[in-house]
């Protein structure tokens, strides 16, 4: 199974943190499904649940907590996306460029859960959390900013609950 070596990393993780032997924050990078994943595996109750979902939604990468600012001045959602130009430092105040990702068509990094169409994800109930997993990887794996994570598991893990 294509999940396994994820799920052994993933119950691992979990293990150490419920017996306190790790004082260290994990990060799992360009994963917004990991949450999801760790919660579905380790909530007790649905209010926990809830807890853990609503942390993964205040998370985000590319434009939503993240921009690169290049050295030219050129201001982009993140290092990966090269070809989405947000402005320029060096002709406009970064508060301003910053507003800008409120407004078409860059709201796809700030609320991506609401422009995911295609694949797994645009049917996820999860969906609202995770905003269809990395935007970039879906973009360049599957050729579109609305397409699906084509690395998140979270479909094969609730089949088998």
């Amino acid at each position: 199974m294509r999940w396994k070596p994820l799920d052994v990393t993933m119950n691992k993780m979990i293990g150490m943190n419920i017996q306190g032997q790790t004082v260290i924050e994990i990060e799992t990078t360009l994963g917004p499904f990991d949450g999801i994943y760790i919660a579905i595996k380790k909530a007790r109750e649905g209010e926990e649940m809830k807890r853990i979902l609503e942390f993964v939604k205040r998370s985000g990468g590319c434009g939503r907590k993240i921009i690169s600012i290049f050295p030219d001045g050129s201001v982009k959602p993140c290092q990966f996306i090269d070809f989405i130009d947000l402005g320029n430092i060096r002709r406009e105040h970064l508060s301003s460029i910053i507003r800008n990702l409120e407004k078409e068509p860059y709201r796809v990094f700030i609320e991506p859960w609401k422009y995911v169409r295609r694949g797994k994800c645009a049917q996820c109930q999860f969906l609202q959390y995770c905003g269809g997993g990395d935007r970039i990887r879906a973009y360049y794996l599957e050729g579109s900013l609305d397409a699906s994570d084509p690395y998140c598991p979270i479909p094969v893990l609730t089949s088998q609950t």
